[in-house]
């Protein structure tokens, strides 16, 4: 008798757990994907002025004198306005 009481609370503990481990094998990589999109490098914008200085950070209130130095710093998705 002890072996028909037990065997359904087995079995629905079974179905918990694989359905458990399903939903956590499916929705892991999702999770990995959504997570590599931190690295990307924020946007940043350069200003060039003819009376900027290239020692200056590049910045609206302290502009780089040439474009080439605007160049040399800026990365991939950097804007640089003249």
């Amino acid at each position: 008798m002890k072996y028909q009481t037990i065997f359904p609370s087995l079995k629905k503990s079974l179905f918990i757990f694989i359905l458990s481990f399903s939903m956590l094998i499916f929705t892991l990589p999702t999770s990995i994907f959504a997570q590599s999109n931190n690295n990307a490098n924020p946007v940043t914008n350069y200003y060039v002025s003819p009376t900027g200085n290239d020692l200056n950070p590049g910045t609206l209130d302290q502009p780089f004198a040439t474009i080439q130095k605007a160049a040399n710093v800026a990365k991939e998705g950097s804007t640089i306005y003249i």
